[in-house]
């Protein structure tokens, strides 16, 4: 570059980063704002602001106030009332007001504030409650793990759905607190029962997550009381113990047909391990065995309530997968089996893996304008590659894929980018989305097959 452009260049970000500082000094910052008004608010205690979502283009936020101890609800509708003019000329910004960290959102509905003020009032007396928040139609709380169990029968008479967060310790569940005011998301080290409005649990189901919260070995669930719940286990726990474990416990309760799933992340969030307990056949829990074996290949896996296994391991041989598989006799009672590896892809049963790993390593190797491949018995697909800045060579693609004979028996996809063409059994190609602008590798691939 010139000196010349160099300065023109300089010039230009200068200009820019002026113009971003003017644009970032023109947004008011409208949590800051709304929390030094409400703090000046009579009955308030405090104001602090939880949530700050001021950025270079705009402000919102989340602002709480602690009431008084003495206010009652007649000062409590001043407040809201107060509130709901400023939000009118302020946008933004909403508003929680609460006592001792029991909160309750405010809106611009009268009813249902009445309604949330209520329930308010109620989750305030539920004996080992820590923290929670109400708003309309939606309990959300927290407390210890030796509370909850208590706590949860009191939260259950309630009229709104609710949720309620176990702990092993307050630190863990302060830092939920502080976390969620932000973003409401699913705590690992968290037992959460979960019981939606109209849902009445069987007691079994209730009975088996109180167990879990007195277990120190599990350290988080999700437990929604009318449609599942999903167990959340440590690292360096063993999911094939586990399995087997919960699934007689549960048979004992009655709840083979209840759905129950375990999780695991092991090795980092690369490798996840996911078993469904129930439904489904517990002879074929067992399998998961043979992947704690000593020299197993670091994998992620997913069992699911059919019987099917699906494990990825994209630095793995697949063959390499499908000797770990025919390892165990227990993988013969699978209902199929998919094996993600390098270079291919295969689903099947056990017995047909063999020779359809075979097929997919010579389709493959049949021309280096094929990247991914995946095979299935009735169904295939393969994606075109090429060197970069180059068009994949569909001449030479069609010809490898019509020796290979892969489509024939199939209905098989062809992919690029975004493109596809499906071939029924070694018919037509027909490109799945004809209308889409920039298509054009994929339309002379569908022109050079159709026509031979």
């Amino acid at each position: 570059m010139t000196r010349a452009g160099a300065t023109r260049l300089a010039v230009v970000v200068v200009a820019l980063t002026l113009a971003a500082g003017v644009l970032t000094g023109c947004v008011k910052n409208l949590p800051m704002a709304a929390v030094d008004w409400l703090a000046g608010r009579a009955g308030i205690a405090e104001a602090r602001i939880l949530v700050d979502g001021t950025g270079a283009w705009s402000s919102s936020g989340l602002v709480r106030g602690e009431l008084e101890p003495g206010l009652d609800d007649g000062g409590i509708r001043r407040l809201i009332g107060e509130i709901q003019g400023y939000a009118t000329s302020n946008p933004g910004v909403s508003f929680w007001l609460g006592r001792d960290e029991v909160d309750f959102s405010v809106g611009p509905d009268d009813s249902r504030n009445d309604e949330v003020i209520a329930l308010w009032h109620d989750l305030g007396e539920i004996p080992g409650i820590a923290s929670g928040a109400v708003l309309p139609g939606d309990v959300r709380a927290r407390a210890l793990r030796a509370d909850a169990p208590g706590a949860f029968d009191a939260l259950m008479s309630l009229d709104a759905g609710v949720r309620l967060e176990a702990f092993a310790d307050a630190q863990s569940l302060t830092a939920d607190t502080v976390a969620d005011y932000g973003y409401d998301a699913i705590n690992p080290l968290a037992i959460e029962y979960r019981r939606p409005a109209g849902c009445e649990p069987d007691a079994a189901v209730r009975a088996f997550v109180d167990a879990l919260v007195a277990r120190d070995d599990i350290p988080g669930a999700t437990a929604d009381l009318c449609t599942g719940i999903t167990i959340d286990i440590a690292p360096d726990d063993s999911v094939a113990t586990q399995a087997v474990e919960l699934r007689a416990d549960l048979d004992e309760r009655g709840l083979s047909a209840f759905p129950v799933q375990l999780t695991s992340e092991v090795d980092g969030p690369g490798a996840v391990h996911f078993a469904a307990i129930t439904p489904g056949a517990a002879a074929v829990l067992p399998v998961l065995a043979v992947f704690e074996t000593a020299g197993a290949p670091v994998v992620s896996y997913s069992l699911g309530p059919d019987g099917a296994l699906a494990v990825t391991a994209y630095d793995v041989p697949t063959a390499d997968l499908l000797a770990l598989m025919q390892s165990t006799p227990v993988a013969a009672k699978l209902a199929g089996i998919g094996l993600e590896g390098d270079p291919v892809a295969v689903v099947a049963p056990l017995d047909r893996l063999p020779a359809l790993l075979e097929e997919a390593l010579a389709l493959d190797a049949a021309s280096d304008t094929f990247g991914s491949v995946q095979l299935g018995v009735g169904f295939g697909a393969v994606t075109l590659q090429s060197d970069a800045g180059q068009d994949p060579d569909v001449t030479a693609a069609v010809e490898a894929l019509r020796e290979s004979g892969a489509t024939d028996a199939r209905f098989f996809s062809v992919r690029y980018l975004n493109f596809q063409a499906d071939i029924a059994g070694g018919g037509q190609a027909v490109l799945t989305d004809p209308g889409y602008v920039g298509a054009d590798v994929m339309v002379a691939f569908v022109d050079a097959w159709n026509a031979g």
